[in-house]
């Protein structure tokens, strides 16, 4: 079965209790980045699941950027 383009989605979860950030996706471009940025892409029903650290998780607007588990 074939997603139309707003339902193929991403998500990024992460929580204080830890370090560790899992991202989820239905989008199969989104799984590939990651599969080249290094992460262990793992598919499952639906999707993929791939964890990382969330000091890996960057949010960037224009020449701003955070990273949104600390440094």
């Amino acid at each position: 079965m074939t997603l139309a383009a707003e339902e193929r989605e991403t998500v990024i979860r992460f929580d204080d209790s830890g370090d560790a950030c899992e991202v989820w996706t239905a989008s199969p471009t989104v799984a590939a980045r990651l599969r080249r940025a290094g992460l262990e892409v793992s598919e499952e029903p639906g999707g993929w699941r791939a964890t990382c650290s969330k000091q890996a998780v960057r949010i960037k607007a224009g020449r701003t950027s955070c990273y949104v588990g600390g440094r």
